[in-house]
């Protein structure tokens, strides 16, 4: 009966280490998981597009607004569009931030 109880000891503590080996197996499905989804590469390599295309119409409005002679009605509009395209850049930036992130 000891030996009996000895040998359920020893493969309860077996079995108890089991567990700590496969934490690391568990650590490496989480660095997998931080990695990039296809889709989510592809978005990323999108969004740098898109940023910079917005960023040179950007420039464009930026050079009108600074030409004299402008009517203060195409001032203002210029200026609603250098805002906009601001916020555009601001938000696809953050969301490049976010997969850049996630991609290290």
């Amino acid at each position: 009966e000891k030996r009996e109880l000895q040998q359920r000891a020893n493969q309860a503590k077996t079995k108890g280490d089991a567990k700590p080996q496969s934490a690391p197996k568990a650590k490496a499905k989480e660095e997998k998981k931080s990695e990039l989804t296809f889709k989510e590469r592809k978005e990323y390599t999108k969004l740098e597009k898109e940023i910079e295309q917005l960023e040179t119409k950007k420039k464009a409005v930026e050079q009108e607004m600074n030409q004299t002679g402008l009517s203060p009605k195409r001032i203002e509009e210029l200026s609603e569009q250098y805002a906009e395209l601001g916020d555009q850049i601001e938000e696809k930036s953050l969301r490049w931030m976010e997969l850049a992130e996630k991609e290290l």
